[in-house]
């Protein structure tokens, strides 16, 4: 069969390693071909198929791909929509489905969080609901929320003072100098699974961590449903918080510690992290109608 086009695209809250997914991604679709055409990365998101918004990535260097690696943010560009379900919106995945046979579109990659594992599950139904063969691969890690909204509005509502607060988890999460290697190679790891999933014929998984052992710390890379994995959130286990609520115990201090071993530095350049920039070149458009978001 004739090899046919990717979709790819980044959602939810970016990371210090979620470029680094998008290079295995890329890296390991440009190796086979015969089975992937062109990877087309979706403008801020999901957003990017429903509006026709498609960059080719084939345009990118080789060189440009690898810098990926170590560059943080999206490259691509993140957005929080989330689809309805096909009976509620059949519109959304009717204009999905124009987009992607008018790109030939056979594989549809998503990565992120939570939303994006229900995106990329819907995606699959919408394929055997509207008879389109699509393979859908979602991977990433889950975003958990912060309590300073929850206090600003117990103190403006109660106490009637103004209140601002900054969220400063981006400046963490997305901080590549700091990030582990642990990190950098697992993220790289479902990156290129993904892709391998989908040239095996494997369709609505997610690639998954598993954790083998503590010390020494070891792992593989697993397929997980996307429908045991969509909405569903695993919380943290009780036992990893001490008893007085202020710290962690043991437990939580071996399963953390191996995912903060090894540092990965990206190259600098005149004292400052030498990132990547992608031309984000946009693909020719093909469809004459323009989709309302």
């Amino acid at each position: 069969m004739a090899p046919r086009n990717a979709f790819y695209a980044q959602s939810g809250g970016v990371t210090a390693v979620i470029n680094v997914s998008a290079c295995a991604l890329l890296q390991t679709a440009r190796k086979h071909p015969e089975e992937i055409g062109t990877v087309y990365a979706g403008r801020n998101g999901i957003l990017g198929a429903l509006t026709e918004d498609l960059i080719d990535t084939s345009i990118e260097s080789e060189t440009a791909i690898a810098a990926l690696k170590h560059t943080p943010g999206a490259a691509f560009g993140s957005c929080r929509y989330k689809l309805a379900s096909i009976q509620e919106h059949r519109t959304q995945y009717e204009r999905l489905l124009e987009v992607f046979e008018a790109h030939d579109i056979g594989f549809f990659f998503y990565n992120g969080g939570g939303d994006s594992q229900d995106t990329a599950h819907k995606v699959s139904l919408m394929g055997a609901a509207l008879s389109y063969p699509i393979t859908c691969v979602a991977f990433g890690h889950v975003q958990l929320g912060g309590v300073a909204p929850v206090v600003t509005t117990l103190i403006t509502a109660k106490l009637g003072y103004k209140c601002h607060w900054a969220v400063t988890d981006y400046l963490q999460r997305c901080a590549r100098h700091i990030a582990s290697d642990t990190d950098v190679q697992q993220a790289y790891a479902v990156g290129r699974a993904a892709v391998e999933f989908a040239i095996a014929g494997k369709n609505a998984v997610m690639p998954a961590i598993r954790r083998l052992s503590d010390s020494p710390y070891r792992w593989d890379i697993v397929e997980a449903p996307l429908s045991s994995v969509a909405n569903q959130e695993k919380l943290l286990p009780a036992d990893f918080i001490s008893t007085d609520g202020f710290g962690i115990t043991q437990a939580a201090r071996r399963y953390l510690a191996p995912l903060i071993v090894g540092e990965s530095y990206p190259p600098f350049r005149n004292g400052l992290p030498d990132y990547v920039k992608l031309r984000n070149v946009a693909a020719p458009k093909k469809l004459a109608r323009e989709f309302a978001i």
